[in-house]
């Protein structure tokens, strides 16, 4: 306590009485009252087995405010006014809070720069920028890609949603390959405005593997694809990684994250090559293909061929 920070704290106190209470009665308590309290968690805890330890302290924050002050939860993000520096305040960020405090502190800091970045963030945090709550199909994408990380059983606690699906092209039905090339041309031909003869006769090869995302508004016969990539054979050992596309209200979601994870899962230690839009270069980057030549127009649009060495 300082005398600047008597008062909020004095405040704040008053304003939580249910909380000073509990507090001090914890503070209070016997050793007897606290083995009593344990035996509602250990029924057959007895005082000569525990012994009272130093635990972790939680840090809250106190804000002078209306009032004299307030009690927050969690952490604060505080910037200096000229956005040059900022620091946390309160409970040590933990797992659940360490990302969304630093999206505050980029915030904060980088305002200007935010919009630019959304891009780039919603990559790396598929869900940045929406409500899990209003978004199903993200909403189980996310929870399925936990489960794997932490090696939960898949699914538990959760509408699993539309998973990624997997064909070889003999095995392709009419309605689905409908719904691949329809996607292929809205998304390569319409909105990129490059007529191209995108079907090549290798669709329905039984080497050629599909992989994509149905429509989650429109699952079941004749639905349309979110997503999809393609995986043909070169006939030498090598693979290729090609066809990828999104539907443009599928985007920003992982989707696309989440297909090339299946595809490389094709690979199975052989090397792949793709034709990658420039821009998309940093992308494909991280997925272990390098370039491998010059930029090339194709069907007016640059291209760099790339390529992801065999047992990456």
């Amino acid at each position: 306590m300082k005398p600047n920070n008597l008062l909020p704290m004095m405040a704040v106190g008053l304003k939580e009485m249910g909380l000073t209470k509990y507090l001090i009665g914890e503070l209070l308590q016997s050793p007897a009252d606290r083995v009593k309290t344990l035996s509602e968690f250990v029924p057959r805890a007895t005082g000569g087995d525990w012994e009272l330890i130093t635990a972790g302290q939680r840090v809250q924050v106190i804000r002078k405010g209306p009032g004299g002050g307030n009690l927050e939860f969690g952490t604060a993000v505080i910037a200096a006014e000229d956005e040059s520096i900022a620091g946390l305040l309160g409970a040590s960020p933990g797992a659940s809070t360490a990302v969304p405090a630093m999206l505050d502190v980029l915030g904060k800091c980088f305002p200007k720069h935010m919009q630019a970045w959304k891009p780039l963030l919603q990559e790396m945090i598929p869900s940045y920028g929406t409500t899990l709550n209003d978004n199903k199909q993200l909403f189980s994408q996310v929870w399925d890609w936990t489960d794997r990380t932490l090696q939960l059983a898949p699914g538990v606690g959760a509408d699993p949603g539309p998973s990624v699906r997997r064909a070889t092209g003999d095995r392709l039905d009419a309605s689905t390959l409908h719904a691949l090339l329809r996607l292929r041309a809205e998304v390569f031909i319409a909105e990129q405005q490059s007529p191209w003869l995108d079907v090549d006769g290798r669709d329905l090869d039984p080497s050629t593997v599909h992989l994509w995302l149905p429509d989650d508004a429109a699952d079941g016969p004749g639905a349309r694809a979110a997503a999809t990539v393609r995986v043909t054979d070169e006939g030498d050992g090598t693979l290729r990684i090609g066809r990828v596309c999104a539907a443009p209200s599928y985007r920003g979601r992982g989707l696309i994250r989440e297909l090339m994870r299946a595809a490389l899962a094709e690979l199975h230690g052989r090397a792949a090559v793709l034709e990658a839009q420039s821009h998309l270069e940093p992308m494909y980057a991280k997925y272990g293909f390098v370039r491998e030549g010059d930029e090339v127009i194709e069907d007016g649009i640059p291209h760099v061929p790339m390529r992801r060495p065999a047992s990456v």
